[in-house]
């Protein structure tokens, strides 16, 4: 569980889904908002959790970027019990200067299915192109995208994905 605003904060740590899943309650209670909205930071967090890739800081990035090719090779997901999942819920648009389309490309090509959920009053709060270029594509080529106006239909929304999600 990933909070983000203007960073990206890891509330808890990935879990399968036949561990005990009761503290992840309490990391909802310890998020707290921050101004803006910062894809890139969110994902490139979840990808360090998810993908055999290690921890950057601001300076080994930036090397990275001025002495290195954009490494193609799809990472491995760390875990391999099945496939990894990201649901990315948002109620506002990506405001940094970086963009997240790199970080998304390198979590779908390692597996990971993204999920994107715009919340709030009306799709024109969120960036919703952004949003559906983030997510990965349903076998109809759709991509897995939605934006919920209400309490109700978030929570409709998430029985649906549990009930698709099974252990392995």
């Amino acid at each position: 569980m990933i909070g983000f605003g203007s960073n990206a904060t890891l509330l808890h740590p990935p879990i399968c889904l036949n561990e005990n899943s009761g503290s992840l309650e309490g990391a909802l209670r310890r998020a707290n908002g921050s101004c803006g909205t910062n894809f890139t930071a969110a994902l490139e967090l979840a990808e360090s959790c998810l993908c055999d890739k290690p921890s950057e800081n601001f300076f080994t990035k930036a090397l990275a970027k001025i002495f290195c090719e954009e490494d193609a090779t799809p990472k491995t997901p760390t875990r391999r019990n099945g496939p990894q999942r990201i649901i990315m819920l948002t109620d506002g648009e990506h405001n940094a200067r970086s963009l997240p389309l790199a970080a998304a490309s390198r979590l779908k090509n390692a597996g990971v299915v993204i999920d994107c959920i715009g919340i709030g009053g009306s799709p024109a709060d969120v960036d919703e192109d952004l949003l559906k270029q983030i997510a990965s594509q349903n076998p109809d080529g759709s991509p897995r995208y939605c934006f919920i106006g209400d309490q109700q239909q978030l929570l409709r929304k998430y029985q649906t994905l549990a009930h698709h999600i099974r252990a392995i």
